[in-house]
């Protein structure tokens, strides 16, 4: 009896350590944010962003065109228990693709983002990591690193978003 306790208990342990956590213990950063100062870089999303966040999925949206542009607003799409996600859209002349991976650190939700560039004929890749937390007064802080490109310094950002009325 005992050891079939013990056994049950063990194969227990084991089934909760092999569980994926991350979607369990996200926080949720879902709402409609507006940044509260934009004396800085920036978040590398817009000024307003939307964050949806249902099961395994986080979605950023914000208007990066006017609305005489006639362009959707950008929507990425992250997957919280750390699959690799690849986001496309239309900027410039052609299609960018981004490859993105999110992981939990602490109570925060790290992205880091590859970005493949063409400069000059020459494929460069550029790495961003951004980390969302969300601080005791409701704010939402997101810090960001942009590794250098082509030997430049990284540059560091932190900007911080209140929650929209109603959102």
């Amino acid at each position: 009896m005992r050891s079939t306790f013990l056994q049950l208990s063990s194969a227990l342990l084991c089934m909760l350590l092999a569980a994926p956590l991350s979607a369990q213990q996200v926080p949720d950063f879902s709402g409609q944010w507006q940044r509260a100062d934009s004396n800085d870089m920036g978040s590398g999303w817009g000024d307003v962003i939307t964050v949806t966040q249902e099961g395994s999925r986080l979605q950023v949206e914000y208007a990066l065109f006017t609305a005489s542009d006639r362009q959707p607003p950008l929507r990425f799409v992250y997957d919280l228990e750390g699959r690799q996600t690849r986001n496309s859209f239309m900027m410039g002349r052609g299609s960018q693709v981004q490859t993105s991976r999110a992981k939990l650190v602490g109570g925060s939700l790290e992205i880091t983002t590859l970005h493949q560039l063409d400069v000059q004929g020459r494929a460069v890749r550029s790495e961003v990591r951004q980390v969302l937390s969300l601080e005791a007064s409701g704010a939402l802080v997101i810090e960001v690193m942009r590794l250098g490109v082509l030997g430049g310094p990284p540059t560091m950002s932190r900007s911080v978003y209140r929650r929209l009325a109603g959102a």
